[in-house]
């Protein structure tokens, strides 16, 4: 399917918005969902929700400003999207915060295939 290399490379670009979807909904949305702890942040990772509009493309996240950018995800740009960031690292900025004491590679690679399949012209990330 995916893996630390290649990435999702062999994945259609719906398949990877699904397969993107499901990770994020197992390992995000138990906080980032309406009724989580991270409810006030503009964006929710439940997968049942409709197109990708509320997951955080050129939405600023309102607890974390050390990222590469200001935007959770930035449309087409992974190593500027704070989600991306955030789930490569191993430190105190680490997601998810709890559960995790390596980084899923394999998961990674899957966002960030994802984000990179995501048509910047569609979006308007202002600073």
């Amino acid at each position: 399917m995916f893996d630390t290399e290649s990435g999702a490379s062999n994945l259609t670009d719906d398949e990877l918005l699904d397969y993107a979807k499901a990770y994020l909904d197992v390992n995000c949305a138990h906080c980032h969902r309406t009724e989580g702890k991270a409810a006030s942040n503009p964006f929710k990772f439940e997968y049942w929700r409709d197109g990708i509009d509320q997951m955080g493309i050129c939405a600023r996240g309102i607890t974390f400003h050390k990222g590469p950018s200001p935007y959770v995800i930035v449309p087409g740009d992974a190593d500027n999207s704070v989600l991306h960031y955030r789930i490569n690292v191993d430190n105190g900025n680490m997601m998810p915060e709890l559960g995790r004491h390596v980084v899923h590679k394999e998961g990674v690679a899957l966002i960030r295939d994802w984000i990179n399949s995501i048509d910047a012209g569609s979006w308007n990330c202002v600073e």
